[in-house]
């Protein structure tokens, strides 16, 4: 299901897309003409899940529709559209394991380049974001096990680095990243710390990363005092602040950070 609604909340036109057995949407996104969804779509249930893209226009109506991977089961779970006018795409498939990929389309849909990136040999990885940087390459969040990874890519997808995010007494999962005007990164999830004292986790907390330009860490904050929850996404404003949004204690949240000195 799409909703649209005008500047007030009010809504202007509601649509329901039929997908396979199971279809859902991770992400919407605008574009120049309407809007494109991401998600995964299956006809027989989530253990066949294929990445699954969706073009509407802007009064929703359906353009196209494409699935991936038939050979592979895998989600779509973040989608961008890149400075040439085509897509980027990332989230989790399977080959043998959970691993990252990057999916580049054109604006029909078709399949430029696909690359697979296995982030951790222990454990399933899965990309959560993706976004073009400034260099015409793309910068990926997922899975490394218990911590989180970013992954830096050159413009074909071919790995440049990729450099872990965590500490060996926390769990942490990274839902968003951005390039910031420093050419670093910034970067928001969870984060659940175990504590000797009490012998157990502490639950999780949102947390946010400062990277500089090649994903070594400057500063983290945990929101530990504002209760449980995770940070979805982050951006950078025009005072060189953030701005997040996410979950805290049950409830959706909009949390302001004042701007970097």
């Amino acid at each position: 299901m799409c909703i649209r609604t005008n500047s007030v909340g009010n809504i202007t036109w509601e649509k329901t897309y039929q997908g396979d057995k199971t279809a859902y949407g991770s992400q919407i996104e605008l574009t120049d003409d309407g809007f494109i969804i991401v998600g995964a779509s299956s006809s027989s249930g989530y253990r066949e899940a294929k990445f699954y893209l969706l073009r509407i226009d802007k009064n929703g109506e359906k353009l196209w529709e494409k699935k991936y991977s038939e050979e592979f089961r895998g989600e779509a779970k973040n989608i961008c559209q890149t400075s040439d006018g085509n897509f980027i795409i990332t989230g989790w498939i399977f080959i043998q394991d959970y691993n990252v990929y990057l999916l580049k389309v054109d604006i029909k849909g078709n399949c430029i380049w696909f690359k697979i990136f296995n982030c951790d040999e222990n454990f399933g990885s899965c990309g959560w974001s993706v976004k073009e940087s400034s260099d015409g390459g793309y910068v990926i969040i997922g899975d490394k096990g218990e911590k989180s990874c970013i992954i830096k890519t050159d413009s074909l997808g071919d790995t440049l680095w990729m450099e872990a995010i965590g500490r060996n007494d926390s769990k942490i999962r990274c839902l968003s990243i951005e390039q910031t005007t420093d050419g670093g990164y910034i970067v928001s999830g969870a984060i659940n710390t175990y504590m000797e004292e009490l012998k157990g986790w502490i639950g999780w907390n949102i947390y946010i990363t400062k990277t500089d330009s090649i994903g070594k860490i400057k500063w983290v904050e945990s929101l530990r005092d504002q209760g449980n929850g995770y940070g979805q996404e982050i951006r950078q404003t025009n005072d060189n602040g953030y701005i997040l949004t996410g979950m805290l204690d049950g409830d959706m949240c909009l949390i302001k950070l004042k701007s970097e000195k």
